[in-house]
């Protein structure tokens, strides 16, 4: 099998200059390079650029893809849009990290896999891109699954404490729902994070938000709107957003008997959870094979009820078939005998039936290929 790695970068914030795609060309003569986005895949070789570098001065996210089970996912911030402190509670393990290079904030999310199926990574970026738009938002679930991913891969002690479990885990977005599948976080384990996760009220956010910003001072308004007019920057209205968000956090219910848990409580619940799960699949299943057997049975029986007029017409038919000396006939022959068996078993006369096929086997001994088909279907012991 032949290597591969996919490389995809996308830009959000801002167009890329002439000069800026001059220099990407440089790095890659093959890549796939407009003025938002650089893509390429890898047979043999590397990318020759520097991912940090690309989201630095270029990109704002990057997903990478590799045959031998690496899947990574990068996100260029202005430094000002993050809680550092909730984004060093985050980063405590090895797949989920942070650098800042200048005023931008990268973070890092890679998941490494050995049970993993050839994909490509094409698709991927269209699915993922809108994390960076709800991080900008002040959405702090995307960080909470880094931790989870660095936990679900033994890169934390057991007795580490979970960071604050963000509120609407329980409901996470397309674009969250695509990246804790893209960075394979186990299902029962997200399921047991989203207990402790808080349902926030969204009723009403538009009027308060409205009035929220009709109580800002009339000076600061005009400044901050002239400000967003004139630079078009997402991240002056994330902060925006944010501000007004942390400012009525206290309108919101905070349910202060939620504990954090630690690692160790997290795997072990999350781990019967699946246990129990696989049961009551287990279970399930059972039931509808238990079903199906009824149904099936039910069937069977009528149908050899329907039959039992018929005994006659049936033998009869079995002589033909066997007289053609086709396999295809033999099968058939068997199956009808089958069926004289089983009505006789449930109308008493099992004896007659014996004796008239002990008559049809002698008969019939020269033909071993008929035989072997009477002792497949356990006509004869």
């Amino acid at each position: 099998m032949s290597e591969y790695q996919y490389y995809e970068f996308l830009a959000l914030d801002h167009q890329l200059t002439k000069d800026q795609i001059a220099d990407l060309r440089k790095v890659s003569s093959r890549a796939e390079i407009s003025s938002t986005r650089f893509s390429n895949e890898y047979n043999y070789g590397d990318f020759r650029g520097n991912k940090l570098e690309f989201l630095e001065k270029y990109f704002d996210v990057m997903v990478y893809v590799a045959n031998w089970g690496t899947h990574r996912f990068m996100l260029g911030l202005d430094k000002e849009i993050v809680d550092p402190s909730f984004i060093n509670q985050c980063c405590a393990g090895n797949n989920f990290s942070f650098e800042m290079r200048k005023g931008r904030l990268i973070l890092d999310f890679c998941s490494n896999t050995e049970d993993y199926e050839w994909e490509e990574g094409g698709g991927w970026m269209s699915m993922l891109s809108a994390v960076r738009t709800e991080v900008y938002q002040g959405d702090t679930r995307a960080f909470y699954l880094g931790w989870l991913l660095s936990a679900q891969n033994d890169g934390l002690e057991d007795e580490d404490l979970e960071p604050t479990v963000p509120p609407e885990l329980k409901n996470l977005s397309p674009a969250l729902k695509s990246l804790a599948e893209y960075l394979r976080i186990d299902e029962d384990l997200l399921e047991v994070a989203a207990e402790n996760s808080q349902t926030l009220s969204t009723q009403g956010e538009d009027q308060r938000l409205a009035q929220w910003i009709s109580l800002l001072p009339e000076k600061e308004k005009n400044s901050l709107l002239l400000e967003i007019v004139q630079s078009q920057q997402l991240n002056l209205v994330a902060r925006l957003l944010q501000r007004f968000r942390k400012e009525t956090a206290n309108e919101q219910k905070t349910d202060t008997s939620i504990k954090q848990r630690t690692v160790k409580e997290l795997l072990e619940k999350a781990e019967q959870r699946a246990e129990y799960r696989k049961r009551e699949e287990e279970k399930r299943l059972a039931e509808k094979r238990a079903k199906e057997k009824a149904e099936a049975e039910k069937k069977r029986t009528e149908y050899l009820e329907s039959l039992i007029p018929h005994q006659e017409n049936v033998w009869k038919e079995v002589l033909e078939l066997i007289a053609s000396s086709k396999p295809k006939s033999y099968d058939d022959a068997t199956g009808k005998l089958v069926d004289l068996r089983d009505i006789s078993i449930s109308i008493n006369t099992e004896t007659d039936f014996q004796v008239r096929f002990n008559e049809l086997c002698q008969k019939q001994s020269r033909k071993p290929s008929l035989i072997s088909r009477f002792k497949n279907a356990k006509l004869i012991n």
